[in-house]
């Protein structure tokens, strides 16, 4: 008796690599704009904002956390922790200053921000 959800036979590592090729050219044509052929308005719209933030952790349980915290925030799309640099990524259509105050609120830790979109600073 075969276990639920398993394929047998298991897939050949050919299949395996041309799906991740597949999925890595989508994944680059839809973030770099490789493939579209508009104007450039149309991209810089669709494009995600990624401000910079930094804030004091000092192990990977505190990474973890500021982590699920940013990506539990209404209109952010993509998080990258750099423990050793003590800086956040967050790539997305947010409120910077909104997202400061919550992760210095909740993490209990200072946040500074380091580079955000002159749009997100402003406020729309």
């Amino acid at each position: 008796m075969a276990a639920a959800g398993r394929r047998w036979p298991p897939p050949s590592v050919s299949s395996v690599k041309e799906k991740l090729d597949d999925a890595a050219a989508e994944n680059a044509a839809v973030a770099g704009g490789a493939g579209d052929s508009g104007n450039g308005a149309s991209t810089s719209e669709s494009s995600p904002a990624v401000a910079v933030l930094q804030i004091d952790m000092d192990c990977w349980g505190h990474s973890k956390m500021v982590r699920k915290l940013v990506m539990d925030y209404p209109g952010v799309d993509k998080v990258t922790v750099d423990i050793p640099a003590r800086r956040v990524m967050v790539a997305g259509k947010f409120d910077v200053q909104c997202l400061e105050l919550l992760l210095q609120v909740r993490s209990k830790k200072k946040v500074t921000i380091i580079s955000a979109p002159a749009l997100a600073i402003a406020g729309r």
